[in-house]
């Protein structure tokens, strides 16, 4: 049984199994005998292959009982090898098609999978496969070029319903837009959170053709403005409720003053637009409870709006920190002046090189670094987090 037996017909395969369940019985006769000492089986025409005679195997046993032992060994390996054999080429196609779904977190294996003969690269290729696509593993290493090998140009991503793409930074709007228009018509779930190369590009299609999606998560997109979400988010599927979008420009990073108070109209535009298309208070309320329960919108937009009046202080003349903060308040901004940048926690105002002597009171706090700010003792933004640029009136020469 150990030649090839898949390229025979089924009338072969069927006879070829009848001989092996034969044989199988005929080994367990064997191994009664050995173990029990029970009478001489009767003489069968079915074939053994591995002994003369059945009798010798018994008299083998009278003799020696150490002989015994190798006996019922080899009697044991003989068994294993008579089982039929199977593998991924004897099984029906659509039981094949769901055990390599459950390969989903395995692309490249996938993929890999799909070389070894014509049936695996169909099945491979085949829609109900991949109704999932997880690159998370791969991250930074996964890039457009290796995203368009696994996609191809045929319909094998046309089914897919989740899409995770989480922390894959090197992928720009080529190649992830190659994915979505594969899909869009059944597509449910979206994370590209981390993926810092896209742009509003990829949100425009999302929002204008993806028309099933009940997920979506942005957050760390720094490529996509958090102005055009806010400005175009009822151009959105109705049923996406479940949407994150902290993080992205505008609101990451170092951010211009004025860039940031366009962002606050944008959000001030968006909290009485969404009022007025709900009309009734009571539903208003309902909305937004089912919103903040699985999404970070509404938080994200008061928190813009707190850090907005922060910004509207110290046009007012408070919140200063620093010495160079209360002069450039006092008298102006000259280009030679350091940056002066607002901590959106509390509102003060501090320049770039008081701030880095400040970082230095760092403390440890359950294993994150705290930078508390030197007049309130609120946590500073972390390096490299969200920050205003802020200015003083400017200064005539």
């Amino acid at each position: 049984m150990c030649f090839n037996i898949f390229r025979l017909s089924a009338e072969e395969r069927a006879r070829l199994d009848d001989q092996a369940d034969a044989l199988r019985e005929e080994l367990e006769c064997l191994e009664g005998c050995v173990r029990f000492k029970r009478r001489r089986p009767t003489p069968s025409t079915k074939c053994v292959y591995f002994f003369a005679s059945r009798s010798e195997v018994y008299d083998v046993y009278e003799q020696d009982d150490e002989i015994a032992v190798y006996v019922l060994e080899f009697i044991k390996f003989a068994r294993a090898k008579a089982r039929p054999t199977a593998n991924f080429t004897t099984m029906p196609n659509d039981v094949l098609h769901l055990v390599l779904r459950h390969f989903r977190k395995e692309a490249k294996q996938l993929i890999a999978m799909s070389t070894v003969n014509k049936q695996m690269r169909d099945a491979v290729r085949n829609p109900i496969v991949w109704q999932s696509v997880d690159l998370r593993a791969y991250k930074s290493s996964i890039t457009d070029k290796i995203l368009y090998s696994i996609v191809q140009d045929d319909d094998a991503f046309s089914c897919v319903k989740r899409l995770y793409l989480r922390d894959c930074s090197q992928l720009t709007d080529r190649s992830v837009l190659k994915v979505l228009r594969k899909c869009y018509t059944t597509i449910e779930y979206i994370d590209l959170e981390g993926c810092e190369r896209l742009t509003e590009e990829t949100l425009r299609f999302i929002m204008h053709e993806c028309k099933q999606l009940i997920a979506l998560n942005v957050r760390g997109c720094s490529g996509v403005s958090a102005k055009y979400i806010f400005d175009n988010f009822f151009a959105l599927p109705d049923d996406l409720v479940r949407i994150k979008v902290n993080d992205t420009r505008g609101i990451h990073g170092r951010v211009d003053q004025d860039d940031f108070l366009k962002l606050a109209e944008s959000v001030e535009e968006f909290t009485a637009k969404y009022k007025e298309r709900i009309g009734d208070a009571a539903k208003v309320q309902e909305w937004e409870a089912r919103l903040n329960s699985q999404s970070d919108v509404l938080r994200v937009a008061e928190f813009i709006k707190e850090t907005s009046q922060h910004v509207s202080r110290w046009k007012r003349g408070e919140s200063a920190a620093c010495d160079h903060a209360h002069t450039i308040q006092l008298v102006g901004s000259r280009r030679a002046d350091p940056i002066l940048t607002l901590f959106p926690e509390c509102g003060h105002v501090s320049c770039v090189d008081c701030t880095l002597n400040e970082r230095r009171h760092m403390r440890l706090i359950d294993g994150e670094y705290i930078y508390p700010c030197g007049m309130c003792h609120e946590p500073m933004p972390s390096p490299g987090g969200f920050e205003v640029v802020v200015r003083g009136a400017e200064r005539r020469a």
